[in-house]
């Protein structure tokens, strides 16, 4: 049985109500989209700044083969409402007789809707020249890349087995960034290869 409502108040107190809720739920979203956007945004340059610190050689079996000192740059060279550019640049030396060891440098980009990355890295290795063609993700304060392509400039003067897999995993705490790599050489499977912890270079 329906209400007599000669005024139309209850209808309009629905309509009121109606209206509100619609309100609520659409400021909810709204604010849930910013946040997401900027937490998106602020993620893409987490990994900025240059970085100092000691890593770790491991064998195959997991023993420390050496101890290593490195500098990394990771600067952002263009930002943009989509992606952002870094140029990479690695230096490594012996933690004990302050000899050169591995050099890399390259570019990476990240978009930011997604965090999808694609990066281009060369290594001058005594071998010959490698190019690397890397592909990952980034969420949150983690970033891990893998290695798709290996491009030699020229053929090999070694007959040790030649890399054939190469994964990265970078994660940011706080002020310090520590990373894990994985080799594969010869079509054997990844192994964890290198660990190293770094910090963040004040200005």
């Amino acid at each position: 049985r329906q209400l007599y409502d000669p005024c139309g108040v209850v209808h309009h107190l629905r309509r009121v109500m109606q209206s509100s809720v619609s309100i609520i739920i659409t400021s909810t979203l709204l604010l849930l989209f910013i946040m997401s956007t900027a937490v998106k945004a602020l993620n893409t340059s987490l990994f900025a700044g240059t970085w100092k610190g000691k890593g770790r050689v491991l064998k195959r079996s997991g023993e420390e083969a050496a101890t290593y000192l490195e500098t990394a740059t990771f600067e952002i060279t263009r930002k943009t409402p989509a992606f952002v550019v870094y140029r990479m640049h690695q230096d490594t030396k012996n933690a004990e007789t302050s000899k050169p060891m591995h050099t890399e440098t390259g570019f990476c980009k990240i978009l930011e809707e997604t965090g999808a990355a694609t990066c281009s890295l060369a290594h001058p290795f005594p071998s010959g020249f490698i190019s690397e063609l890397t592909e990952g993700s980034m969420s949150g304060n983690t970033r891990t890349l893998t290695a798709r392509d290996f491009q030699r400039a020229v053929k090999p003067e070694t007959t040790d087995k030649q890399v054939t897999g190469f994964k990265r995993e970078y994660k940011r705490e706080g002020d310090k960034l520590i990373y894990d790599q994985y080799l594969s050489s010869g079509g054997c499977d990844l192994y964890h290869h290198l660990h190293c912890e770094m910090d963040l270079q004040k200005n």
